[in-house]
């Protein structure tokens, strides 16, 4: 059912009272019979050295990552035991560890939390090294690999992103709620553009918008108020937009005026921050009326060409922590098993060193947690790391054999979008085998 901006502005004081209301989580296309689920992206600006974030840790795998990483290698006696194994291109087993400073994560690994995506990238079509021809344009460029990983549809011209398309396909492009369901707390991002209105906020809040004279505002109000029909598209787009950015930033308002997380609220990192925002537009789901939110977040300072080993441990240790207080919020809500946070970065590092520091590479590993619906361990092959290995596609950058479209097939199709509907969020998916992923 709609519900409009008075009746959520009214609820929303009143949250104690909400379930009398009858306001349900229904989109518009009518209730869903899967229940709540929310998607979190958590984008790592600027390269994560994924290699140095999971590592190997038997002793064959090991001794081939240490030759590979010379002076940045983790000495292997640091390594977290994760409970997390997979495979390599010869079917043999790896064991894997975390990052020393991942302590928090690795909490999340014994609860069995965490999926980890090996050697994943953004690819036109699966491809050997030889086959340059179908590697996708502006590899190891910040922006375009980032617009890449948000887009879902290599090289393509559509400048569309794949969260905003996703949720397309849930709600149409008239959803019925008082807030798009989509929302980036790191202000704009490419993931949303799509036909569904989206969210961006910076920071922890949103000012309210105020007009400064009264005079300001009777415009405001008879502009709202006439009839568009007669009206140029210039005027319908304006008051369109005015009207949206009013109400919605009033909206906004209430919810970030809403009670914090104290585990979250706490936390010294911005990253945690961001999760607490998060938290309150969950919380505020059913007066909202979504039963589906997709979010956006980000963690800055991953391109390390120098200096990578303390740098990369303090930011591991930001994400890692401020991941497990996100779950630990979920499940004092019972909401573990609802909420899926993966993250996602503009490539990986190259595998050997430049000195102290990696530059840019292509394949890197990513990190999906579910407190629940996942199946914990790893999804995908890892990769030869010895240099001119038939995965080493260029001086040490790792050729990826998983796509983001599978990536973020698996999640849309966790999200409730159909087989049929799955080509329309990720245009190239046909090129991939499997289309959908086994971690959740």
């Amino acid at each position: 059912m709609a519900i409009s901006r008075r009746s959520f502005l009214y609820g929303l004081g009143a949250s104690a009272l909400l379930p009398s209301f009858g306001w349900s989580m229904g989109n518009s296309n009518g209730s869903n019979p899967q229940g709540y689920k929310a998607l979190i992206c958590v984008y790592l600006i600027g390269g994560n050295d994924g290699f140095n974030m999971l590592i190997p840790n038997d002793d064959t795998h090991y001794k081939e990552y240490k030759k590979a990483r010379k002076s940045i290698a983790i000495p292997q006696n640091k390594l977290l035991p994760a409970g997390l194994t997979g495979v390599d291109s010869l079917g043999n087993d790896v064991e894997f560890g975390l990052h020393p400073s991942m302590k928090a994560m690795q909490t999340l690994c014994n609860k069995g939390y965490v999926n980890a995506v090996l050697n994943c990238g953004v690819l036109k079509k699966p491809m050997t090294k030889g086959q340059t021809e179908y590697a996708p344009g502006m590899l190891f460029s910040h922006n375009s690999q980032k617009d890449e990983w948000l887009k879902g549809n290599a090289n393509a011209t559509d400048s569309t992103g794949w969260g905003g398309r996703l949720m397309e396909q849930l709600v149409g492009t008239e959803n019925s709620t008082v807030l798009p369901p989509l929302f980036s707390m790191s202000g704009a991002t490419r993931y949303f553009n799509s036909g569904v209105k989206s969210n961006a906020y910076k920071g922890s809040h949103v000012e309210s918008l105020e007009f400064r004279s009264p005079e300001i505002t009777d415009i405001y109000k008879t502009m709202i108020e006439q009839d568009d029909v007669n009206k140029g598209e210039f005027h319908r787009l304006f008051a369109d937009v005015t009207r949206d950015s009013v109400n919605y930033s009033e909206i906004s308002s209430k919810v970030f005026a809403t009670d914090d997380e104290p585990i979250l609220k706490n936390s010294d990192y911005n990253l945690a921050q961001q999760f607490n925002s998060v938290m309150k537009f969950i919380k505020a789901r059913e007066t909202l009326g979504q039963n589906r939110q997709i979010f956006f977040v980000t963690l800055d300072g991953f391109d390390t060409h120098r200096n990578q080993g303390g740098t990369h441990y303090r930011l591991l240790e930001t994400l890692s922590d401020s991941i497990n207080r996100l779950y630990s919020s979920l499940e004092s809500q019972g909401l573990e098993a609802n909420v899926t946070t993966v993250t996602m970065s503009d490539f990986g590092r190259r595998i050997q060193p430049n000195a102290s520091g990696t530059d840019h590479g292509w394949g890197s590993n990513q990190l999906v947690i579910n407190g629940g619906s996942l199946i914990p361990g790893t999804t995908g092959t890892w990769p030869s790391l010895a240099e001119g290995s038939d995965d080493d596609y260029s001086t040490g950058r790792i050729l990826p054999s998983t796509s983001v479209d599978q990536i973020g097939a698996t999640l849309a199709n966790w999200m409730g979008v159909s087989n049929s509907d799955m080509s329309k969020v990720f245009p190239s998916l046909s090129n991939f085998y499997p289309k959908i992923l086994d971690f959740i």
